[in-house]
């Protein structure tokens, strides 16, 4: 199967992705304007947008309205209640007495 080539967002959210998962970009660090990164990438501001979306989705990044793009912490507290939750239901926790 030939497997097609990355769009531009993608390679870009994939860079961003890879510099926050190596540690070069830190939790809470502010990422470049988007104008920064399209001049560092050069590709469309639709491009970057596309990216930084991505990456929100993909809970990477948080976008706050007038000050920028910050990298995210990715552990949430809940996902560790509801799996938890679910070893109780299922009966897969041992208990220590």
């Amino acid at each position: 199967m030939n497997r097609q080539p990355l769009w531009q967002y993608e390679q870009i959210s994939a860079e961003i992705m890879r510099e926050i998962n190596t540690g070069k970009l830190k939790i809470g660090q502010k990422l470049p304007s988007e104008k920064e990164l399209c001049d560092l990438f050069d590709v469309s501001r639709i491009t970057v947008r596309k990216a930084l979306a991505d990456l929100e989705e993909r809970n990477y990044i948080e976008k706050h309205q007038g000050q920028g793009s910050f990298v995210k912490d990715r552990f949430d507290p809940r996902q560790v209640l509801l799996i938890h939750q679910d070893c109780i239901y299922n009966n897969k926790v041992t208990t220590f007495t």
